[in-house]
């Protein structure tokens, strides 16, 4: 039995690991609202030119809205926007300056606008991982949190090491808590 319980879980990481390779042209655009008859790969040229990024709509193979249709349509939405990059150089050099946003905003007069936030597009395991790693740092006073091509890493300070989070073992080997 024993044997068996490690082999699925081999298997469910391995699952989870192929599944984040096949969104590393992937990223997640949060805090836009919605419009109506709004052209989402307009709205990741202009997001991206906020970050002296200059792409094409041609760098997008595609780009829409999570969430049901029907959700969307009842109240305005801030539903998350989801692109596919053609390339991953260009993925990754909107991802690596995505703190200008923040910057951008709180140099604005409009404090009122709602930040935008650019994240990998993680797969169901590893949100939930990341949010229970959120939970660890904030429990535990540690100050960075982040993740690169799938991995949640974490930094209690400037001077500490990185740890790297890839699956529940790894969290079980740094004593992060696991929740079902």
């Amino acid at each position: 039995m024993k044997q068996l319980k490690e082999d699925v879980e081999a298997c469910k990481n391995e699952a989870n690991t192929l599944e984040q390779y096949s969104r590393r042209e992937c990223l997640e655009i949060k805090g836009i609202p919605q419009t109506t008859n709004e052209c989402t790969d307009e709205i990741v040229v202009a997001v991206a030119k906020q970050l002296g990024v200059t792409i094409k709509k041609e760098n997008i193979s595609i780009s829409h809205r999570l969430g049901s249709l029907q959700n969307q349509q009842h109240s305005k939405q801030y539903t998350p926007i989801i692109v596919k990059f053609t390339s991953r150089k260009v993925r990754d050099e909107i991802y690596n300056n995505r703190s200008k946003l923040f910057k951008t905003r709180v140099s604005e007069e409009n404090s009122h606008q709602s930040p935008i936030y650019i994240n990998e597009s993680l797969t169901r395991a590893n949100k939930k991982m990341f949010y229970q790693c959120l939970q660890f740092k904030r429990q535990n006073n540690y100050k960075f949190i982040w993740t690169r091509n799938g991995t949640i890493l974490l930094k209690k300070d400037e001077t500490s090491s990185t740890i790297a989070i890839h699956n529940e073992g790894d969290m079980k080997k740094n004593s992060i808590p696991i929740s079902s």
